[in-house]
Formats: C-alpha cells, sequence, structure tokens
C-alpha cells in the first residue's frame, strides 16, 4: 500500500470547501476546515484507513465503485489521521475571487454533530490569512491548486515553505526555474502535476517496479486510486514504454466533479478496467504484446506476386498483409497460400495467391487469440477502421510464454467450458443477486470461479456429483496459475501447475459437452 512519509517539517494541505464554496464561510467563522460528505457518519473512532473505507462503505453502499472507494477512504484517512497539528491548511476561495485562505491546523479531527449535513467532519484551524489574492502565489504553486481532489497534500516545488513564507505576509520565494520539465519526484508531487502524460514504466518507478505482474498492477492502482488518479488508458494495456496520461479520477469527492481532461469514453475504459483489476477480473489484452503495433509488410491485391516473393525471402517473412486502398486488411499471402497457388497453376498477381487472414483489435483478450495464433501461426491486429497496426506471431507467443503453449490451450479450454456451462443456467441477474460483482463489460474468470463459490449458483449447475467445495477451491488454484502465466514477464510456469490444468480440463470434460466450447 502506499506510504506517505512523516517529517518534523510542517506540511501543506488543500481543503476544498464545496463545489460552489458552500463551505467556506462557515470554515473561516468557526476556525475550522471542514470536508464535506454528508452521508457519512463520525470517523472518529475508526482507527486506520480500512475502518474509514467499512464506514463509507456503509454509508454509499453501491452508490460508488470500489476505485472511488479507495480514493474517498485516502482522503479522508488523510484528513482524520496525517493531517497534524501545526500544519498548513490552503482553503480556495470561491466567493471570494481569485483567493485562498491560508491556515494552521489547530488540533484534532472532530465531527460537528449540531451543523448541518455536509458541515460536519472537522478539524479546527486558525485562519491566520482568511483572505489571500492568488496573485501573491507563484504560477507553478497556483497549478497545486488545480487538483480536483477535496483534500490533498500541497507538496511539489517546496511548497509547505512557500506557503509559510506567505502565510507571514512575506512574498512567495518562487522555484528555481527549470529548463526542463522534470517528472514529479514523487507520488504526492504527481497529484499537483496532473494531467501528465508518461510511459508505463516511468510511472512503475514510482515503486520500483521494474515489470508488471497482476499483483503489481493491482497495487499500483490501488494506490494511484487511493491518490484520486487514474491511467488512461490502463496500464495493464499496451507495451511497457507506451504512454499513458495521469487524470484526475472523476468522483473526487461526494460532490459533482468538473470535467476530466481526456474524453470521457477514455476515462469510462480506465475506471472499468481499473475496477477490474481491483475486483481481481483483470484480463490482458492484445495490446500488451509489443508486436501488437509494429511496421507490417502489405501489398495490394494487383501487385506482382514474383517481387511479393522476393521481398518475402530477403526480409525473412513467412506472410504480409494483403490490403485495399485505405490500407484495410483483406486477407494474407503466406508460404502455404502461394505454393498451393503454384500447384495449381501460374499466378502472377498477389490476388492469385490470398488467403484469408485472422485478425484481431488491440482490445480483445490475449488468451482467446492464442489458440488461432497457434493454429495459423499469426494474427494480425487492425485498428477500429480495420487498418493493418501490427501482428502477433507463434514466436511472438513463444518469446512470451516459452515453447511449451500447453497452457495457455488449456487455460483457454477451463475458462470456455466453465463459463458456457455457467452463463447457460445462471442469468446475469441471478449472479449479482448472489454476490458475483459482474461488470457493463461482462463477466470474467474470477466471476466464474465466485460464482462456484456460491450455493444457490452451484445448484444450477447440476454437477451433483461433484463436491462444490472442491471444485471452488480448484478453480481458485486455475485462476491463481492464469494470473502468474499472463504475467507481462512471466517466470516458468511449473509441470505440476501444467498437471493441475490437465486435471481440471479433463473433469470438466466430464461434465459439459463439446457444445460448451
Amino acid at each position: 500500500m502506499l506510504r506517505i512519509k512523516g517529517d518534523s517539517v510542517p506540511r501543506a494541505w488543500m481543503v476544498r470547501a464545496g463545489r460552489n464554496g458552500e463551505r467556506e464561510v462557515t470554515a473561516i467563522v468557526e476556525s475550522r476546515a471542514i470536508a464535506g460528505w454528508s452521508e457519512l457518519p463520525d470517523i472518529t473512532d475508526c482507527r486506520s484507513r480500512g475502518q474509514v473505507k467499512e464506514a463509507i462503505r456503509a454509508a454509499y453502499g453501491s452508490q460508488i465503485s470500489g476505485a472511488v472507494l479507495g480514493n474517498w477512504s485516502g482522503q479522508l484517512w488523510r484528513f482524520r489521521d496525517v493531517m497534524q497539528v501545526g500544519d498548513l491548511v490552503v482553503m480556495p476561495l470561491k466567493k471570494t475571487a481569485d483567493s485562498i485562505a491560508i491556515g494552521i491546523v489547530d488540533g484534532p479531527y472532530f465531527f460537528a454533530a449540531d451543523q448541518p449535513e455536509g458541515m460536519r467532519h472537522s478539524r479546527p484551524v486558525r485562519w491566520v490569512r482568511p483572505e489571500v489574492s492568488k496573485s501573491e502565489l507563484g504560477s507553478d504553486l497556483l497549478a497545486s491548486l488545480g487538483s480536483l481532489l477535496t483534500i490533498c497534500e500541497l507538496s511539489r516545488r517546496n511548497a509547505a515553505a512557500r506557503l509559510a513564507e506567505v502565510s507571514e505576509g512575506r512574498a512567495d520565494p518562487g522555484w528555481i526555474t527549470q529548463e526542463s520539465d522534470p517528472l514529479p519526484t514523487s507520488l504526492n508531487d504527481l497529484v499537483e502535476a496532473v494531467p501528465r502524460v508518461m510511459t508505463i514504466r516511468e510511472l512503475l518507478n514510482y515503486w520500483n517496479f521494474r515489470r508488471r505482474t497482476a499483483r503489481i498492477v493491482e497495487e499500483v492502482t490501488d494506490d494511484l486510486a487511493e491518490l484520486g488518479l487514474l491511467a488512461v488508458p490502463s496500464i495493464a494495456e499496451g507495451w511497457i514504454d507506451g504512454h499513458v496520461e495521469i487524470v484526475a479520477m472523476p468522483g473526487q469527492s461526494d460532490e459533482a466533479s468538473e470535467s476530466s481532461t481526456v474524453p470521457s469514453a477514455a476515462v469510462n475504459a480506465a475506471e472499468a478496467s481499473a475496477e477490474a483489476v481491483k475486483s481481481g477480473s483483470v484480463s490482458y489484452s492484445v495490446s500488451t504484446m509489443d508486436t501488437a503495433r509494429c511496421d507490417v509488410m502489405t501489398v495490394r491485391l494487383d501487385d506482382s506476386l514474383s517481387v511479393t516473393v522476393t521481398k518475402m525471402a530477403l526480409q525473412d517473412f513467412s506472410q504480409v498483409a494483403v490490403v485495399d486502398a485505405q490500407g484495410r486488411l483483406i486477407g494474407a499471402a503466406t508460404w502455404e497460400s502461394i505454393a498451393l497457388a503454384w500447384m495449381s497453376g501460374e499466378p502472377a498477381l498477389v490476388r492469385d495467391a490470398m488467403r484469408s487472414a485472422p485478425s484481431a483489435s488491440p482490445e480483445d483478450e490475449l488468451l482467446r487469440q492464442a489458440e488461432v495464433i497457434y493454429q495459423h501461426g499469426f494474427v494480425f491486429v487492425r485498428d477500429p477502421g480495420g487498418v493493418v497496426q501490427g501482428i502477433i506471431t507463434s514466436a511472438d507467443l513463444s518469446r512470451r510464454f516459452g515453447d511449451d503453449h500447453r497452457p495457455i490451450v488449456l487455460l483457454d479450454e477451463i475458462e470456455r467450458r466453465l463459463g458456457n456451462r455457467i452463463n447457460s443456467r445462471c442469468s446475469v441477474d441471478e449472479m449479482k443477486a448472489a454476490g458475483v460483482a459482474i461488470k457493463s463489460y461482462g463477466a470474467t474468470f474470477g466471476n466464474y470461479v465466485t460464482a462456484l463459490g456460491k450455493r444457490p449458483l452451484w445448484d444450477k449447475l447440476e454437477w451433483g456429483g461433484l463436491g462444490q467445495v472442491e471444485v471452488h477451491a480448484q478453480m481458485e488454484r486455475v485462476r491463481l496459475i492464469r494470473n502468474q502465466l499472463m504475467h507481462f514477464s512471466p517466470d516458468p510456469i511449473t509441470s505440476e501447475e501444467i498437471d493441475l490444468l490437465e486435471k481440471t480440463a479433463r473433469v470438466l470434460r466430464l461434465v459439459t459437452s463439446d457444445a460448451e466450447l
């Protein structure tokens, strides 16, 4: 989990007073900072962030997602516990244009039960400068106040020391301007720097991680959510040196949030991926292969076949993509299709030796494409318009998963048999009613494993000859192997794990039909 280092030097915090400044007058008059969250009861007795999270879950229920739950609990725990007496508080003012209030924390958290809803979660604050023109702050310090979080630390570019100077009526000493714009040095600094574009590798460096695994993706996603941040697209997608934009997560408080800095569709997709990661249902897409975006040799229908063959031989290509005038995939020419064409005549053009071509979109699940790749030797990757953008070959899969592709095929079979059995006998509403958290993008293997542990759903499967506890435990082992295998830089799968997959597939073949594949 995210750890915020302690320091003897007073820290600086921003506490917003509501979207329209509805709490600022009360805050100034009554000498307190007010956090909002009108439906949340007193959290004085919460001794950990986990207990704060439980209190939020009890108050808001299904109204909020898991990612927002982590975000809110992080903010409120900082307000409740991390913020110390003597720290600085900055409150942006809405009712007084272009101004802020600066104060000093004067006591511990308290719950003002006699106040109206939304005015109760409080910290005593001595407002030493209740109205400061924003013109007194450097532009970089003002930018730090742009976070959409209700509560966040201000630490970037020596913010606390500079605000201390301003709180005493002196000028902002400013920050030594850098010729370049280096990456924020810490996660707290990153909060103040969003939106910010960086590579996935650069983001992982904040945790000293060098690769992505299911556990690492979950930890990074959870820590970002705690800080109110979201990576768009998800860090579970794309190449490790591909770029993501770190943006403020929608729903930073229990009030309406401001507009996102990226298209809403991209934010929604990233939020869905974050939810999948946090629920343990993460899947890995075709885009996680680095060759999913690479230069691909393409030819047209009326190109010379002899020239094409020469280029394939010189560049050691086993296949080329056949495209139309707009670059859209229409087929492939392979050594096999060329040989068959020569056996049946004297082909002169590419069209004479073309065959159909397997293809996938970057969002397709990699596991589901593995069997196609091993069967045909390749699959072209196309964008939403059908334009070829990459290729994944069986050699690429071998480099990632090893030469033995049995685990991939077995996992695909297990998931298909189990998923089709459950989906044919249990409706989505029945699964949700039983406590299986299925998102809008559909059920995942993790959902299927969870469903096996629910007695009402188990009974519908009509597997009376099998023990529910034993099958559920076995499938949980399969899920863990699946996560291990689908790591971005996986360790070799053991012979014992392959044996477990084979035994599981064998049992499923006995209780399902091939029609359920």
